[in-house]
């Protein structure tokens, strides 16, 4: 930090113009830094899907080794306790969660829908991303133009 002597003057006039170019700085760099966050959270959401369908993978291969060791007396059981739960037998499966709420799921069937959530998850963050890129790119117009009126008056950094 400097000391301005008695012939250095900091004054420089702001016109409503210069004004308005600051507050849209203000508003893309926050825009910047919430879209930042939103994509931190998206990208954690999207590797704990991708462990999940590692999981479930290792279940599907768990439940056709299973599959060819069942015999008839264990397809008789299982039927009983289909009908004694109205169908809903649990063994087998594991639980996926939908919006608020949890089903109950073979593994393959829950892999088939975390591998469409991990789309859909790719697809937000490529979006949030271009949209980012976006906002630092109409930043760094807007700093070049104020830092050219402004110089050292202003700081635009974060």
């Amino acid at each position: 930090m400097r000391m301005l002597d008695d012939k250095t003057s900091n004054d420089v006039e702001v016109s409503k113009g210069d004004q308005d170019s600051i507050n849209k700085f203000s508003r893309l760099n926050n825009k910047s830094a919430d879209l930042e966050q939103r994509l931190e959270k998206l990208r954690d959401e999207k590797e704990a899907l991708s462990d999940a369908v590692g999981e479930l993978e290792l279940l599907e291969l768990d439940e056709d080794e299973d599959d060819l060791a069942e015999d008839d007396d264990d397809l008789e059981e299982d039927a009983k306790d289909e009908k004694a739960t109205g169908g809903a037998s649990e063994v087998g499966k594991v639980m996926f969660k939908v919006g608020d709420a949890y089903m109950h799921l073979k593994p393959s069937e829950a892999a088939e829908m975390a591998n469409v959530e991990s789309e859909r998850l790719t697809a937000e963050v490529e979006r949030l991303e271009k949209e980012k890129a976006s906002c630092e790119e109409g930043m760094r117009e807007l700093k070049v133009k104020l830092y050219a009126k402004f110089g050292d008056n202003i700081n635009l950094e974060r």
